[in-house]
Formats: C-alpha cells, sequence, structure tokens
C-alpha cells in the first residue's frame, strides 16, 4: 500500500529482489576454492558476487568461464609480481539469471570492473581492488582516479553498486 489506501503503481514494483556481495578470495585457483564459493552463493541465493584477489592469470582482458550450471565467473586477469607469484585480479561471479541480463562489461584498469544489467532501473555494478596504505601515493591517486572515470562514464539513470576491497581511504 501507499499513502491513503493507494497501491503502488506496476512500474515501482519489484518484481525480483537481487542479491549482491563481495569477497576477496585470496585466491580461487584451485578447483575446489571455486566449488566452495558457487556452493555457498547457492545456498545464500546470491545473484552477484564481486571478487578480488582471485589470483588467476590470462591473456585476455575479460574472461568467462562457466563454473557451474548456476554461476559464471567473469574475470580480469590477475598480474605477476617481480618473484613470479600472480597477484590481483577481480572478477563477477553471476547467477544465469543474472548473466541473462548482462549487456557489458568493461576493464577500466587492473583493479576496476564494471558489468551493465538491463531493467528498470538498468544497474551497473563496480568491482574494485585499492591499493593497501602503505602503497606508492601515485598509485591510490590512479586508483581513485580511475574509479571517478569509470563511475563517470555510467549513465546518470542507472543505479550504480560498487563492491570491492578497500584497503586504502586515501591520504587526505
Amino acid at each position: 500500500r501507499y499513502g491513503r489506501g493507494r497501491t503502488i503503481s506496476k512500474f515501482m514494483r519489484c518484481k525480483r529482489s537481487i542479491r549482491f556481495a563481495s569477497f576477496n578470495t585470496r585466491t580461487l585457483r584451485q578447483p575446489h576454492n571455486m566449488g566452495e564459493l558457487t556452493e555457498a552463493a547457492s545456498k545464500f541465493k546470491i545473484d552477484v558476487i564481486c571478487i578480488q584477489e582471485h589470483r588467476m592469470v590470462h591473456d585476455a582482458d575479460i574472461v568467462y568461464t562457466t563454473v557451474s550450471e548456476k554461476y559464471t565467473l567473469v574475470t580480469s586477469s590477475a598480474t605477476r609480481n617481480k618473484g613470479g607469484a600472480a597477484t590481483g585480479g577481480i572478477g563477477l561471479l553471476m547467477s544465469h539469471f543474472t548473466m541473462k541480463c548482462l549487456t557489458e562489461v568493461n576493464k577500466h584498469s587492473e583493479r576496476i570492473i564494471s558489468a551493465s544489467f538491463t531493467g528498470n532501473p538498468a544497474t551497473t555494478i563496480i568491482c574494485c581492488y585499492s591499493p593497501t596504505n602503505c602503497s606508492k601515493e601515485e598509485d591510490l591517486t590512479s586508483f581513485y582516479k580511475n574509479l571517478s572515470d569509470a563511475m563517470r562514464d555510467i549513465p546518470a539513470h542507472n543505479m550504480i553498486l560498487i563492491g570491492g576491497d578497500f584497503n586504502a581511504l586515501g591520504t587526505d
């Protein structure tokens, strides 16, 4: 009900809720890690999980991987450090329902990706992984500039959800 006996119009009614989460995985390279994540997402009926530190390295900017009959993983590659170890990497674990609504995925930097979805309202999810407080000032400044640019690229009418690991809050 809305106000004095009036009902909300169909336009305003939510037909299906979306569950959204963010998770720093620390690694998803082993198959059992992905199994645990998809099992938890299924158990709690989560539609989208922003993932940080998956540590999977690949050549393409964005990779789509079907990980179960219910979920698809969309990742931006991790990088290799001086010692050759994989570090970082961000992505989105999405239910197949959510994948049907996906219109595009953009890589804004190695620490920021966004995914846009159809709907009323149209929705954009930004997944990010900030540098730590002990990182160089230039890295922190670059991250927040890239995040600001990514948000500026989103149409004004879109609902924006940001999920991520905000290690550093800046120095201002």
